[in-house]
């Protein structure tokens, strides 16, 4: 959960397969026996990444068959999680089956097909995340839960998610779920006992605070703590005459994780899903659970160009260690009690996203997380130096982590910032050609999601191109967008339906529901939220059946039917990138070591600058290129983030000084020749493969990316 701010606001801006668990613990949830819980195991090398400029070997373990072997942070054999193609699905927007207008768990199912029917056909994830599911009064659509044991009817119900994880399992695709924990719904069971006497045993479970009252006698929240979506963090209680937090909406109240009960409760929750089969849990704002024991005021920035929220240094009201570091550790050793290889991602909040340390420190080898989200990419410019940069940061900060390192994730869009195919469109030019540069750069950044080591994670309709599209007022949902309309259009315009064909009057292939753009949608946006708490949003549900939000106004020419039959289309690249990462064990375990690029500096130990440079390692200006090796062969990844021909050299003078030979095995631009076949060695009668690059270095075109095989000249000669 977030409040980003669109890209075009100025700083000046103010006001579960079934698996056996191992423990002891039954909490009588009803298990899924028929379910079969497939996992890859593919037995890896301990991944390293070089951080020497001037390396020429990248360093290799020696292992021995049956024996783990350890080095930073990863161990011989590689879990599931860490060799998966994750994609986020955002219910309400996926596919709606029964025609209501909003998306659903039947929905889901019967697009698991395209997401992964065991051929390159389909999309090929190993993984789906879902985002909250539970039942929820839907203020904040879903991230306000009112029970984390059940489904949303709007949703369908148990029965439905375990078919969901039925088949999901059937076709090898693990299910994560989003789990909220910091905060319920003001409707959850939890909170109605807590408010309703300073007595009930359930008072603790939440933070209440007696007033503060200043000279005059006016009564005064506890602290200065805010509420991300808006105004103060504290709301009064007036039948108990207390203040109660809440990080985000009033309706969002704070659990207490001081509170044993509460970590007892939470636990016992997430034993119950995972007894069902779900795989791991995505943690939402997880770094937020707990808060300043003695409720100490945020610094303010006064001066800050900002809202009163991000003029304040959020020291207080969230990251506090070393409860958090406790209650990680004790969630790692639940989840790993299971079989199965359950997992955890984190959503880490940082009031400077591109400061990674402090994201790093939630993953752990053992005993943390087994991965967290890195924000830094959503606020990246389209340049090679500064995402080698932020890449070169995250990976060794994860590396850094004790007592085994953390592995990494990369993505690059999800259901609270704007899709990234539309910040890296250009802002100027004609139509059509911003058009081909948006498509030539969305797969280049496919290419580098695809490549990279760690964990990939895909927003649903990236892979089509689907951009971020504002919704009109009168049509707007999300309450920020509610609330802070016209300076902030909210987060509706990343969540639009799922565009599966160009037909209005098929609803998109989304839903029967009427509706050509949702124009007849009634206009709940004007409507205020009532004060009385026990009430549901106005927006809760429509009275018509119809697309929950509009239809894109790019159907006709941005969905899958009409690019799933074209060999050039982004789609079909998706396809093609993520079946060839899932045939290729060097792009799912390798090491990787990142070339630096000629304009980059060097840091010196004193914190000063350096040229010391190994020039023979260096990539041109606008170019990106790192290397992914593994005991079966090495890959040159080139990443041409400009708009021209780039010459890169092939490194052979440093770092493939053994090099017998290069092959492009994959392009962003269909011009290029790539490899017909997968040929681990090079013989001589292959030279006339226009795929073999033939000289020291290689021209990559403007906004092309390339994987090439290198030869060893120890293979050659063999």
């Amino acid at each position: 959960m977030r409040f980003p701010l669109p890209s075009w606001m100025t700083a000046s801006y103010l006001s579960l397969s079934s698996g056996s668990s191992k423990s002891s613990t039954d909490t009588g949830s009803s298990i899924a026996e028929d379910l079969k819980m497939s996992s890859k195991a593919h037995i890896s090398e301990p991944v390293v990444t070089s951080t020497d400029e001037s390396a020429i070997e990248i360093e290799k373990v020696e292992t021995v068959p049956g024996i783990s072997t350890e080095k930073n942070g990863i161990s011989d054999g590689m879990k599931w999680w860490q060799e998966a193609v994750v994609y986020q699905i955002y219910p309400r927007s996926f596919q709606d089956s029964n025609g209501d207008g909003v998306g659903d768990l039947n929905g889901i199912i019967d697009r698991l097909d395209y997401l992964n029917d065991g051929t390159p056909n389909s999309l090929g994830v190993d993984a789906i995340w879902l985002s909250p599911i539970y039942p929820s009064p839907m203020f904040d659509f879903g991230y306000d839960i009112s029970d984390y044991t059940d489904i949303d009817p709007v949703f369908g119900n148990l029965q439905d998610f375990r078919r969901l994880l039925d088949e999901a399992h059937r076709r090898n695709i693990k299910i994560i779920m989003d789990l909220v924990i910091n905060h319920t719904s003001h409707l959850h069971p939890w909170f109605k006992e807590s408010r309703s006497s300073k007595d009930n045993p359930k008072r603790d479970w939440y933070i209440w605070k007696d007033p503060r009252y200043d000279l005059r006698g006016h009564r005064q929240p506890p602290n200065n703590w805010l509420g991300m979506f808006g105004g103060k963090g504290w709301k009064w209680d007036e039948h108990t005459q207390q203040y109660y937090f809440h990080s985000f909406l009033a309706e969002q109240p704070d659990l207490n994780w001081r509170n044993p009960e509460v970590k007892e409760a939470v636990f016992q929750m997430v034993k119950g899903w995972l007894d069902m089969g779900v795989d791991g849990f995505r943690l939402d704002v997880i770094n937020y659970i707990f808060k300043d024991d003695q409720w100490r005021n945020n610094p303010v920035q006064y001066f800050k160009p900002a809202r009163p929220y991000d003029r304040q240094r959020h020291v207080y009201d969230r990251d506090r260690q070393p409860d958090l570091s406790g209650m990680l550790s004790d969630l790692r050793k639940l989840l790993e009690s299971y079989d199965g290889d359950r997992m955890s991602v984190g959503e880490i909040q940082v009031e400077d996203h591109t400061k990674v340390k402090h994201v790093a420190s939630c993953v752990g080898g053992k005993d943390q997380l087994h991965m967290a989200f890195n924000f830094a990419y959503f606020f990246t410019a389209w340049d090679a130096k500064v995402f080698r940069k932020r890449i070169h940061e995250w990976d060794s900060a994860c590396q850094k982590q004790e007592p085994m390192g953390g592995w990494p994730t990369y993505t690059l869009s999800n259901h609270d910032y704007e899709r990234h195919i539309s910040r890296y469109t250009p802002l100027v030019g004609g139509s059509s050609s911003k058009e081909a540069v948006a498509q030539a750069r969305a797969k280049l950044a496919a290419l580098m999601l695809l490549t990279l080591r760690g964990t990939p994670f895909l927003y649903y309709g990236e892979e089509i191109g689907m951009r971020e599209e504002p919704v009109p007022r009168r049509h707007l949902k999300d309450p920020v967008g509610l609330r802070f309309w016209p300076f902030h259009p909210g987060r509706d315009g990343c969540r639009r339906p799922m565009a599966w064909n160009g037909e209005y009057s098929q609803g998109g292939g989304f839903t029967s529901a009427k509706g050509r753009h949702g124009h007849e949608l009634e206009d709940d946006a004007g409507k205020e939220m009532e004060e009385d708490q026990e009430k549901a949003p106005p927006m809760e549900q429509p009275q018509e059946e119809k697309p929950w939000l509009p239809l894109s106004q790019n159907l006709k020419t941005v969905n899958v039917a009409s690019q799933t039959d074209d060999p050039s289309s982004l789609l079909n690249f998706y396809k093609k990138c993520i079946w060839f990462r899932r045939q290729d064990e060097i792009l799912r375990c390798g090491s990787q070591h990142i070339m630096m690029g000629q304009e980059d500096d060097v840091e010196s130990p004193d914190g000063g600058k350096k040229r010391q440079r190994n020039k023979a390692n260096e990539t041109p200006k606008g170019v990106m290129a790192f290397v992914r090796e593994y005991k079966s062969g090495k890959r040159l990844v080139l990443l041409n983030f400009s708009g021209k021909q780039v010459t890169v050299p092939l490194f052979q003078q440093g770092y493939f000084a053994d090099a017998a030979g290069f092959q492009v095995l994959l392009s962003t631009q269909e011009d290029r020749p790539v490899a017909a076949t997968e040929s681990k060695e090079r013989s001589s009668s292959s030279d006339s493969d226009p795929s073999i690059l033939q000289g020291s270095s290689v021209t990559v075109n403007g906004n092309e990316g390339i994987v090439l095989r290198v030869w060893s000249k120890r293979r050659f000669n063999e």
